[in-house]
């Protein structure tokens, strides 16, 4: 009977690690392999050539002409030289912000990337894609500020701590990672970004 409840046990803690193995996201700092302040090209080594480069300019253009405005907009806040865009990779990133070829703010989308990716992102361990804003707040704490966007999305910013997420139709679709602010810069950033509405 022992050695039944040891071979159980043993499988069940297989099992549970093999389902749990993830890539988990450091608020303010990344992954192991992908950080802020990551040189570009060095980031391209680990996810491979991005599907397209994308000017300032060009971003610009893209996010007003969806009805955004870029002065109420985090990554424009930071500010960046060029976006790289990528398509399937392990860590579900979609987008990464650079200044000079240093990554800034990242963007990890749950739409581009089937759940067998994004299943294995967490952040601190224990916020993942689909997960709800209740889920989100108990685990990163009730300092947070938000705002619904020019596309119905709710944008929840914890920017003391370096993330951004984004959250469609109740769902945790988008997490973004950037260098944490000071506080000081944090009430700055939340009066450009959403003046009277926090």
């Amino acid at each position: 009977m022992m050695r039944k409840s040891v071979l159980l046990l043993l499988c069940l803690g297989l099992f549970g690690f093999s389902a749990t193995a993830q890539y988990n996201i450091i608020p303010g700092k990344g992954f192991d392999d992908v950080k802020i302040k990551m040189h570009i090209d060095d980031i391209v080594k680990v996810l491979g050539s991005p599907e397209e480069i994308i000017s300032f300019e060009d971003e610009k253009e893209s996010w007003e002409n969806g009805g955004y405005d870029i002065q109420k907009s985090l990554p424009f806040y930071i500010g960046f030289d060029e976006v790289y865009m990528f398509g399937d990779n392990k860590y579900a990133i979609w987008k990464v912000y650079v200044k000079k070829k240093k990554a800034v703010y990242v963007n990890l989308s749950s739409y581009l990337h089937d759940e067998d990716i994004t299943d294995k992102i967490s952040l601190n361990n224990d916020v993942h894609f689909y997960d709800n804003l209740n889920k989100v707040v108990s685990v990163l704490g009730g300092k947070y500020h938000y705002k619904v966007d020019e596309g119905e999305n709710t944008l929840i910013f914890f920017l003391e701590q370096g993330i951004e997420l984004i959250i469609n139709e109740q769902e945790l679709r988008n997490i973004c990672f950037f260098k944490p602010m000071k506080a000081k810069k944090a009430v700055i950033q939340l009066g450009l970004m959403s003046p009277g509405n926090f």
